[in-house]
């Protein structure tokens, strides 16, 4: 957003904020409304959806579903950025001086000094800024959603409040829901609570308790069992829900906008009353001066260099005075060299200096440093509580060790999976404890005990895994069901797409405690000739 958008920008960036706020407060009490409340409100119908002429007019009111560009991966802002300080504009200006006496090594080192501050806060920010494209990625391309009483396929950009949406196993949410149907359906919300167990839905509204002043308590996102969120990722089951908010007012959208830096005020609410402009411009002037944001150190800094270059002013006057303003070279000269003298170069060099040994340590640690000027606070920090799941762990599962029990010929059985490159990665061997030592399996001789406990494993499974067009392994499904596949696959008998032409689970739910599987047509594959298989789930 731009210096002028931002002191000017009124009526389009309030109506946007109005509109934002308005999806926010029917998100937020969604889940404690019925289904029917929530359709009536939208004005849609839960049986076929929207017509095309009120999706169009909602598209145009509400805008696509996209985050919005907070300010954007722009490598010239990012690096202008690290230019429009005080530091760097007092030594700036001190170089230029050093230069123009002809001080080479004052110069010089001024000028490293500069490169070095430019060069790594450049290479930090923009990492940072790259944040933002990956929350991007994580957005669904396509939702199937009724529209003029039929199911269509359209890319979920064009998705709108009001709309039915279908989702399946292993489909993205494009856009946070209130479920109206829900069918075995479980979803992944890692990505917003942490979690890696998946959640299962339901389509009841939920009940909450009052809190001691009579108002309704407010219900956790981790809480809101029947909401589906826009990125998670279905791993279980089926179901449909209407769209109660898109873009930038999805939870994944207020995580965007936290990113982006934005005031508290703009994660929901009403829109706050707008300032003057003159307090507008004194604001934006002192944030670039650098006067009121950062770290405490690094506004310390910006007032000490400010300070230091008011004193170097006074004190090059002070000499034209004693010279009774008869600037001559020897008196410029004079002046110039005390202006420089006064400016503390090396404080700023040795606190670049040490952050930047202090970034690299973190690195080697596997430790990213978004902002270097973060080091400050971190340094101060005596204890780190951490959601571990996609920070210490990565919110997947491996099979790492097999039991079977004893049969009438032989005793229980012990099997060790070793861990391949990546979680998903089919890639490692499988070795079985025979009197004392670890034989690897030969999966190609594999008795009937292991092989019907393999497929067991692989068929009577509805996770699939397989390398996406990137070559990367990729999976959908539930976290267990995907490890259990993966074991199958490194066993030689995971099940590929061919195999199974239609696999149903015709008892499947938490009821009944099993999973029925049939492969209803069979084509040859290379790594599995037995045809249908229908047998209990583990």
């Amino acid at each position: 957003m731009s210096l002028l958008k931002k002191l000017f920008g009124g009526k389009t960036e309030n109506l946007n904020q109005s509109l934002l706020s308005k999806q926010a407060a029917l998100a937020e009490n969604a889940c404690l409304l019925d289904g029917s409340a929530i359709v009536q409100k939208l004005n849609t119908h839960e049986a076929s959806g929207l017509n095309e002429l009120d999706a169009k007019a909602l598209l145009q009111e509400y805008g696509e579903n996209l985050l919005a560009d907070t300010g954007g991966v722009s490598a010239l802002t990012v690096f202008l950025r690290q230019i429009a300080n005080a530091l760097t504009l007092v030594l700036a200006a001190a170089m230029a001086l050093s230069y123009g006496v002809q001080d080479w090594v004052e110069g010089a080192v001024i000028t490293a000094v500069i490169v070095l501050n430019v060069v790594v806060g450049f290479f930090q920010e923009y990492k940072a800024e790259k944040t933002m494209e990956s929350l991007r990625s994580l957005s669904s391309p396509t939702a199937i959603v009724v529209r003029n009483g039929e199911a269509i396929c359209i890319p979920a950009k064009l998705v709108v409040p009001g709309d039915i949406v279908n989702v399946k196993m292993g489909d993205v949410v494009p856009a946070d829901l209130r479920m109206l149907f829900v069918s075995n359906l479980e979803i992944d919300e890692a990505l917003l609570t942490g979690e890696a167990i998946p959640v299962s839905k339901v389509d009841e509204p939920i009940k909450a308790d009052p809190t001691p002043s009579g108002d309704i308590q407010a219900i956790g996102v981790g809480d809101r069992i029947n909401m589906a969120f826009a990125s998670t990722v279905v791993t279980r089951g089926r179901g449909a829900g209407v769209v109660v908010a898109t873009g930038m007012s999805t939870q994944i959208g207020r995580i965007a906008l936290a990113m982006g830096k934005k005031d508290a005020s703009d994660l929901g609410g009403e829109p706050g009353t707008k300032p003057a402009v003159w307090a507008k411009i004194s604001g934006v002037f002192a944030i670039f001066l650098g006067l009121s944001s950062g770290t405490p150190l690094q506004i310390k800094l910006n007032r000490l260099a400010y300070l230091l270059l008011i004193i170097a002013i006074v004190l090059a006057l002070v000499v034209f005075a004693v010279a009774r303003f008869n600037v001559t070279n020897e008196v410029a000269l004079y002046a110039i060299a005390l202006g420089i003298g006064v400016i503390p170069e090396s404080l700023v060099a040795v606190l670049t200096i040490t952050m930047s040994v202090g970034t690299l340590r973190m690195a080697k640690q596997n430790v990213i440093v978004r902002k270097l000027n973060a080091l400050e606070a971190l340094g101060g920090v005596t204890d780190i509580c951490s959601d571990k799941t996609g920070t210490l762990t990565q919110g997947k599962m491996t099979v790492r060790k097999v039991w079977m029990p004893p049969s009438k010929t032989s005793s229980t059985r012990e099997l060790t999976v070793e861990p391949g490159p990546e979680a998903l990665n089919p890639e490692g061997k499988v070795y079985e404890t025979i009197d004392g030592q670890e034989m690897v399996v030969d999966t190609a001789n594999m008795d009937q005990r292991l092989t019907e406990l393999v497929m067991v494993a692989s068929m009577c499974n509805v996770a699939s895994i397989a390398k996406n067009k990137d070559n990367r392994w990729t999976s959908t499904g539930d976290s267990t069901e995907v490890a259990l596949q993966v074991f199958a696959h490194k066993m030689g008998m995971g099940k590929p797409s061919l195999v199974t032409n239609g696999l149903f689970s015709p008892t499947e739910s938490s009821q009944s405690k099993g999973l029925g599987a049939g492969n209803l047509k069979k084509e040859q594959s290379s790594d599995e000739d037995t045809d249908g298989d229908t047998r209990p789930d583990r």
